[in-house]
Formats: structure tokens, sequence, C-alpha cells
């Protein structure tokens, strides 16, 4: 006998109207969704408005102590009390006839949701189904905090309980073909058990289309901006890429500005490193629906990470910038086996500059980036097709339909 499921009950801390880029994305899953299901959606953000919610969408605010903190204690302390408040959720609600969509953030939700799920399951023999939005990876990611953590038992406490999760769920949808990678290579997970779905641009598709890209004029050798946005924290090498930046700006003369968008926990550290060169601007962390405003002329988006965060990761800014029409910059510390430098070089949308590479690489940016800078956003925009929200999204559901 086939089963239908007509809702979803979806957990995450990441909704509207949160401005960062998992909130945006996940938000575009449940409004998408919604044409078809009934959502259950969890949310912690009291500023939430009921008038911005479509009517075939439930949700449930939750109270957690420190809700908007970036600061470690108060974040963890966030993160036990979600995870008591969604667990007794789960619970108590019935979800015989639900999927159930947990979303990496936080990643906690990973292995509790889906333990009490499977006993629920077992002991009131229900089918109900599993589907992760992998954004991330952990226990992973944690790895750029230290190079010894692997030795720490509580990590290996911890890489055994994501191992054992990871292989529960129905489908585990990665944003990017490196966590597809590591789930099958260090996790075991079922190559067929998992879907890559990369994250699309933060702009709608409506803006998109009546957007016109600045393209850059050889004959009346027009300036480039660098520009940054978004998160800058433990993962972004914030020392060594303030240092590069200001090396590029001092000896490339095509670039006119350097502008920041900036939050996150070493937005300061960063920011004071740069502040010398007379072509920084600083501006407010800009919403995702104002981004498209920030475009307005050609543009080299600087995008800093470790090389093992990219391989946990896929920053949703690199496709955004790229669905602008504007090339990429990765600021890394190793070249070999670094996901996000391949991707951007292998599809010819930018350059990477590494720490142990910096002089070869450097050179390469500054003979080459002039010349070729209006292909390199002609590559952008037609490789962008073939990550639009309309595609993504589609996607989405056709796995949804799938859970019969």
């Amino acid at each position: 006998m086939q089963r239908t499921y007509k809702s979803l009950i979806f957990f995450t801390d990441s909704f509207y109207p949160n401005r960062d880029a998992t909130s945006k994305l996940n938000t575009d899953i449940v409004n998408y969704l919604s044409k078809n299901y009934l959502i259950k959606l969890l949310v912690i953000n009291n500023k939430l408005k009921v008038k911005r919610i479509k009517k075939n969408i439930q949700f449930k605010k939750v109270s957690v102590l420190f809700p908007n903190s970036r600061k470690i204690l108060p974040k963890l302390i966030k993160f036990v009390s979600l995870l008591l408040t969604f667990s007794i959720y789960t619970i108590t609600t019935k979800t015989k006839d639900s999927i159930i969509v947990v979303n990496t953030s936080p990643p906690v939700l990973v292995f509790t949701i889906c333990f009490l799920i499977k006993l629920k399951n077992y002991l009131f023999r229900n089918e109900t189904k599993l589907l992760l939005l992998a954004h991330d990876i952990y226990p992973d990611l944690l790895e750029v905090l230290s190079s010894d953590i692997k030795s720490y038992w509580w990590y290996r406490s911890l890489n055994y309980i994501f191992e054992k999760s990871y292989r529960q769920y129905d489908y585990i949808i990665a944003c990017c073909k490196a966590i597809e990678t590591k789930l099958v290579n260090k996790y075991l997970v079922k190559k067929n058990n998992i879907i890559v779905i990369n994250n699309w641009s933060l702009i709608t598709s409506e803006k998109l289309k009546s957007f016109s890209c600045p393209f850059y004029d050889k004959v009346r050798k027009s300036k480039i901006r660098l520009i940054m946005i978004g998160n800058i924290g433990v993962v972004h090498n914030y020392k060594y890429t303030g240092n590069l930046i200001n090396k590029i700006l001092k000896e490339c003369i095509f670039f006119d500005r350097f502008d920041l968008y900036l939050r996150g926990l070493n937005k300061k550290q960063f920011t004071k490193i740069v502040s010398a060169s007379k072509k920084i601007k600083e501006f407010d962390f800009v919403s995702p629906d104002k981004l498209i405003e920030v475009y307005n002329q050609p543009t080299l988006t600087v995008v800093p990470i470790t090389r093992k965060a990219a391989d946990c990761a896929f920053p949703s800014r690199v496709i955004t910038a790229i669905s602008l029409g504007s090339p990429i910059l990765v600021i890394s510390d190793y070249r070999e086996n670094n996901k996000l430098i391949e991707f951007v070089e292998e599809n010819y949308i930018g350059f990477g500059i590494t720490e142990l590479n910096e002089v070869n690489d450097f050179l390469l940016l500054k003979h080459n980036l002039i010349k070729n800078f209006s292909y390199l956003q002609d590559n952008c925009l037609e490789l962008y097709k073939e990550f639009s929200s309309e595609k993504g999204l589609d996607s989405i559901f056709k796995i949804l339909e799938s859970f019969i």
C-alpha cells in the first residue's frame, strides 16, 4: 500500500527575517514547497511577521536563550535550549504522516531529531521519512579550529554519532560535490541516498531577469571594484586575507576601490588590517534583496576560505556573485585538493590565490585579470543557468514526491 505524505515538519534555526544566506535559502524552500504541502515550521525569531507567512504554513515560535548571539558560549547555550525545545516538540507531536526536514543549521539537530524519529518509528510502527539539507558537514567543520582536534575523545565521539546519524536519513541533499564526496567516503552513506543540489542566488529570479550586468569596457579601460560580502569568522583566514588585499590594492592599479559589507566574529580585526588603504569603503551589512543594487559596476568578489572549510561547505556568496556576472577571487591557505578553487578555475569564472603558492598565483591574477575580465563575466552568467532557484527548488520537490 502506497503512503501519501501531506505535510512537512521543518527543523532549523535559520529563517526569515534573519538576513544570513541559510535563512534566505530555507525561506525560499519553505515558500516553494508550501504550494503542495502543509508546512509545520518551528522558528525561534520573535520578529517573524504572520502577514509574511503563507496560509498553508503553520509556525510555532520557540523560545531559546541568547537567540541572536554570535559569541561561542552563549551560542552553545542557545543550541542546548533549542535542542531541548525541539526534542519536546518532536516527542509530543504526531509525525506519522509527515516528512521530517532537518537543516544542518544547527548541527545538533542532525542526530537528535534523527534518533527521536527513528525511535518513534520503531515504537509506533510509523513510516515517517527523514530528509537532511546539508549546507555544511559536521563535525568536520570543527577541524578548522585546531589541527589536533581529531585526537580529542569528544571529537571522536561526535564523529561516531554523526556517522550513524547520516546513514539513517532517507535522502540527504548536499549543497556541493565536496559534501557528497565526504558523506560517501568518510561516513559511508550510500551514494543513491545523496542528491547534489547547489545553493542558488540570494537574489530573487524576478530581480535577476531585470538585472543588466555592467560589463568591463576594454576600450575605456573602466576600473574594477573589489568587494567582500557576508560573514568573516574562523574559517575565513582573515589575517592572511587582509594582508593580501593590501598587496593587491597597492600593486594592481586597475582596482579603484574595495567595498566591505561584512559581519561576523572577526569583522573588526579584518577591517583594522585593511583600513590603511584609501581605497577601502565600509558599509553596513546588506540584506540579500539589496545586493543587486551593490553590483553596479564591474566587480571582482573576494571569497576567503580555508581548504578544510571548502571541503565541508560551499559559500552561497559564490553563486550569488556569478548570478550578477561577478568573477570570483578565492583566497585560501592551500591550493592542492581545494574544492572551491577547483570549482572556480575549472569553470573559468575567476582565480585562486593561496598562501603557499602566493607568488605564482598573484602574477596570474595581475597579468590575466584585465584582458579576460569580460570573458569571465560571460562565463559567470552562463554557469548560473545550471544553479537557478527554479531548478534547485523543483529538484527538492521531486525528491519529496518520491517518498511514497
